[in-house]
């Protein structure tokens, strides 16, 4: 269970945080305990669904949270985990049901008087598959970091930090990132929550 002498952090994200949480926990040990959501946090679709459960009972000091690379990838149908592979087929949240679903979820965050940071989605180049349309990531991020600055929530611009260092950060052709790119992120993470504590 949490370590009561040091503060609780709730990192919730998708595979990405997933690649980067280990090394925050080392970068704070010590500093602070740091939990990850069980499994991968997906899409606000699972997220709406999953938020009070992995919430819990604990107080959390902070939770740095992201949403999107799910929400923007295309799906056989909306709100489903179906991968697609064709442009025409719908994002798993059309950009506006995205907006609709981060508002509810950043309420129930600020619900829990932890200090919150929302972490930009990360860019990724054309080709990935399921598919994702490149330029997806912004848009999304845009409506995301709106509605943070409407709650005064914190952004961690993940995106830009490996932006101009895809090419050595990112697997090719992939959203995901080799060991360099997630201890880079890690760093600016754990940067972040010390800040938020």
């Amino acid at each position: 269970g949490p370590d009561h002498d040091l503060p609780n952090v709730l990192i919730i994200g998708d595979s990405i945080s997933i690649g980067y949480t280990r090394d925050v926990r080392s970068l704070l040990e010590g500093k602070a305990h740091v939990v990850h959501n069980p499994g991968n946090a997906q899409g606000t679709t699972l997220g709406r669904k999953e938020l009070a459960a992995w919430l819990g009972k604990t107080r959390w000091d902070v939770i740095h949270f992201n949403w999107g690379l799910h929400d923007l990838k295309r799906v056989k149908t909306a709100g489903t985990s179906q991968n697609s592979n064709d442009p025409n087929d719908p994002h798993q949240a059309s950009l506006a049901q995205y907006t609709e679903n981060m508002n509810v979820l950043v309420k129930q965050l600020k619900d829990t008087g932890a200090g919150l940071i929302f972490a930009t989605t990360t860019p990724f180049p054309a080709g990935v598959r399921p598919y994702r349309a490149p330029e997806d990531a912004r848009r999304y991020n845009e409506a995301a970091v709106q509605i943070m600055h409407a709650n005064e929530i914190t952004v961690n611009d993940l995106y830009g930090l490996v932006l101009p260092r895809l090419d050595d950060w990112q697997k090719p052709v992939n959203v995901h990132f080799t060991g360099a790119g997630s201890r880079a992120m890690a760093e600016q993470v754990a940067e972040h929550i010390l800040g938020a504590l």
